[in-house]
């Protein structure tokens, strides 16, 4: 992590995560990353019998490159568990992503809640009009949060997954 994402204290900062230059997600791989949260979320909600428990099992999944046939390194590794989907998502649809976070129940670090900030400048209406849907069948919150950036909030990783989800229904090619 860059030195520039620590904050004095020395926590990380939640919103300073490593992005890179991989905000082109094609639909082939937005599919590997839905089918591989998908099945790790439900897994982990069976067996985590407190937020605890799933958060730290969570802090631990990456996915594996021989699972999904795609080197998911690129945003599995680099983003929260919980998120990823969503993230790839919204640069899938060419709404370029600049921080997230899963939420991290009971940390002192971040919030409780999911969330996606992405910049809001320049988006045609059509895609605003898929994500504001997309968001509305997830149960999801749009907020606006300063400089052009957008964030959508979700009660879970769940609600995120679904807008995911949405999002590509939507955009099948």
């Amino acid at each position: 992590m860059p030195e520039e994402a620590w904050e004095d204290d020395g926590s990380p900062d939640p919103s300073n995560q490593e992005y890179g230059d991989w905000h082109e997600v094609d639909g082939r791989e937005l599919d590997l990353l839905l089918a591989w949260e998908t099945r790790e979320l439900r897994r982990l909600d069976g067996e985590s019998p407190s937020h605890e428990d799933f958060e730290e099992r969570a802090s631990e999944l990456v996915s594996d490159p021989d699972e999904t046939g795609w080197d998911a390194t690129q945003l599995s590794e680099l983003l929260d568990f919980g998120i990823v989907s969503c993230v790839a998502a919204l640069n899938f649809v060419g709404v370029p992503t600049t921080s997230s976070c899963r939420g991290h129940f009971g940390s002192r670090v971040g919030r409780d809640i999911p969330y996606v900030r992405f910049v809001g400048d320049n988006i045609d209406e059509v895609t605003w009009d898929l994500i504001r849907g997309a968001a509305q069948a997830a149960n999801c919150q749009l907020a606006g949060c300063g400089d052009g950036l957008i964030e959508i909030i979700g009660s879970s990783c769940a609600d995120l997954l679904t807008f995911a989800r949405s999002v590509r229904e939507a955009r099948p090619s």
